[in-house]
């Protein structure tokens, strides 16, 4: 009975090895439904403008396609290339969307600028991954500069100091729980990742507030920086215009118009504009306008007004429209330029408009006429004189 009882027990055993063996290797969690449904995941978007300017109407677009593909090594994950179709929305701001300040501790913490939020949702709600381990996907921000807007600036703050790249790879984790797979998190890198996480690395629970875990906490990919965000600039540039009445008869009183012509102004852009010095003193708060191109405005000696928001390629042409009147020369300085298309800033503080009257001032007339007439009554004197000593002779 002993030896039969062996035998069922032994027998019991290897059918249990057998039935393990197949379940570690040959499991199908799509038989069973056990496979993990994904769900949505979101990155930040920033758009950021000088202060003082109109940010402009436009719409950022992505695609999103497999990832690399890294072999499992000792102590990593493994790691396939992204399944499936998942949809990532279009991102859109209105035009005056950016009111937000830069600042300390905020997202964007360059107090010179003003910023608008939304977020990046990317949706994998159609897509079953079939086993465990990472699903990786590359997401790409398409050229927003045909958007009409001028010059968009990428990955303002790569942290790898690069900009452009545009890219951030998407990791979606997937575990098994006691049979069943479910998604565990997204971590979003900067860049283009090839390299495989940690096997103890876990997305520390990032799914909690929506957003792809971009906590620079390592997860054992050497030499990469995770990033869960998107900042653009829209790059604009700046110009003044000052006047100058000179000459020993120019009027410092009189008033002049002077008009600003822009060229090459996406239809999406609109710069703004201030009086910024006013008689030679600088004003402390200027208020800033919308500037129409061409729109005449008065100057009077020494002010200076401030054109903003000019985006990159733009050009202009200071023109004074009364200029060579009223015994007056108009000459310019640096009346016209066009900004580079190179991603440069530039702060253009050269432009100025110059009236000069001068005249002779008719100071030694009276003198003349005065020597004239002492001299022709000495003359006068002379002749008498000459005369009565003529009369006494005779």
């Amino acid at each position: 009975m002993k030896k039969v009882l062996s035998m069922v027990l032994a027998m019991l055993l290897l059918l249990g090895m057998a039935s393990s063996t197949v379940r570690a290797d040959d499991f199908d969690y799509a038989t069973d439904n056990k496979e993990a449904t994904g769900t949505t995941t979101k990155l930040h978007k920033y758009l950021v403008v000088d202060k003082d300017t109109v940010s402009p109407a436009i719409t950022f677009t992505y695609t999103i396609t497999a990832g690399a593909v890294a072999d499992a090594e000792t102590g990593k994950l493994p790691v396939y290339a992204g399944i499936g179709t998942p949809t990532v929305a279009n991102v859109s701001f209105d035009a005056g969307a950016a009111t937000t300040a830069g600042g300390t501790g905020k997202p964007i913490t360059d107090d010179t600028k003003i910023y608008a939020e939304a977020d990046i949702t990317i949706n994998f709600s159609s897509i079953k991954f079939p086993k465990p381990g990472v699903y990786r996907y590359t997401l790409t921000e398409a050229n927003s500069n045909t958007e009409n807007v001028g010059g968009v600036k990428y990955d303002v703050d790569a942290p790898d100091g690069t900009e452009q790249t545009r890219i951030r790879t998407i990791d979606v984790y997937v575990q098994d729980t006691n049979g069943t797979l479910s998604v565990l998190g997204y971590v979003a890198y900067e860049g283009q990742v090839t390299a495989a996480p940690d096997q103890t690395y876990t997305p520390n629970g990032a799914a909690a507030d929506g957003y792809a875990n971009g906590d620079p906490e390592g997860s054992g990919i050497e030499d990469e920086t995770k990033s869960n965000k998107y900042i653009n600039q829209i790059l604009t540039n700046t110009m003044t215009v000052q006047k100058v009445i000179a000459g020993n008869q120019g009027d410092k009183e009189s008033k002049w118009t002077i008009r600003v012509d822009f060229t090459g102004l996406p239809a999406n852009v609109t710069p703004k504009y201030a009086k910024v010095v006013e008689n030679g003193q600088d004003i402390a708060s200027p208020t800033y306008a919308n500037y129409t191109s061409g729109t005449a405005l008065t100057y009077g000696h020494q002010d200076k007004y401030k054109f903003i928001g000019i985006p990159e390629g733009a050009s202009y042409t200071v023109t004074e429209t009364n200029a060579n009147s009223e015994g007056y020369v108009t000459t310019y300085a640096n009346a016209t330029y066009t900004f580079t298309s190179d991603g440069t800033i530039e702060d253009k503080d050269d432009a100025v408009v110059t009236n000069t009257r001068t005249g002779v001032i008719p100071t030694g007339v009276a003198m003349g006429i005065g020597g004239a007439v002492v001299l022709l009554g000495l003359a006068a004197v002379y002749f008498f004189t000459r005369r009565k000593a003529s009369d006494i002779e005779e």
